[in-house]
Formats: structure tokens, C-alpha cells, sequence
């Protein structure tokens, strides 16, 4: 805010500047490739994390671990 303000324009203004600067210069880092050595560590940290609750459909995941941690706020509050 301060940069743009210091220049006498926008903060929107000022941030497409930069990012037509760093196009320009070629400053820009390229994305790695996708190597299977990545996406076999990619796919061991997911199941890890899921731990083999894996679905296309994450919004039961999330109920879950919502009504998980109601209980346990629950327990903590009852003193149990």
C-alpha cells in the first residue's frame, strides 16, 4: 500500500505493474514437472494424512472431523 501510495496510484494499479515487470524481465519461477517419483510422494503423503478415508467427496471427511471434535469439546467440558 505504501509503494502504491508513494507513486500516486492504486494498490490494483501498482500490483499489475509488478506483475508485468517480472513478465517482462522473465523473472517469472516455471512450475516442476510432474515426475512419477512426485507423484508417488504426493500420493504416500495423502494417504498418510486420509489415512485410507480417501473419497471424491470431502464434505463427509469434514462432518466427520467436526463431529469428532464436538466430543472431545464435549468430554473436555464434562471434565471426562
Amino acid at each position: 500500500k505504501l509503494a502504491a501510495a508513494d507513486r500516486g496510484i492504486s494498490v490494483s494499479e501498482y500490483c499489475i505493474q509488478a506483475v508485468m515487470r517480472a513478465l517482462e524481465s522473465g523473472n517469472i519461477p516455471r512450475r516442476p514437472s510432474i515426475t512419477r517419483e512426485w507423484l508417488e510422494e504426493t500420493g504416500a503423503l495423502r494417504r498418510n494424512i486420509f489415512q485410507g478415508r480417501i473419497t471424491s467427496d470431502s464434505v463427509e471427511l469434514i462432518r466427520e472431523a467436526r463431529r469428532e471434535r464436538s466430543e472431545q469439546v464435549e468430554r473436555a467440558v464434562r471434565g471426562s
